[in-house]
């Protein structure tokens, strides 16, 4: 078994893999670094630019969630 060194284990990794373009509320939220309740929130005014699917839910991309982060 290895054992990581202590600094390893604080180290902060990103919540959502840059390579990751297309992801849903909880995933979009981390990625924003805000609370779930508080992206949904603005999600539903129409703030925050989404997708519906077939099926119902609702996904993000990430270069539009990062535009709109710029110009907040």
């Amino acid at each position: 078994m290895i054992r990581r060194a202590p600094q390893d284990e604080a180290r902060e990794r990103p919540p959502v893999p840059w390579n990751r373009l297309v992801m849903e509320a909880k995933e979009a939220a981390a990625f924003l670094k805000m609370s779930e309740t508080e992206f949904r929130r603005l999600a539903a005014k129409g703030t925050i630019p989404r997708h519906r699917t077939t099926g119902g839910r609702y996904r993000y991309y990430a270069y539009e969630l990062l535009d709109w982060l710029l110009q907040r």
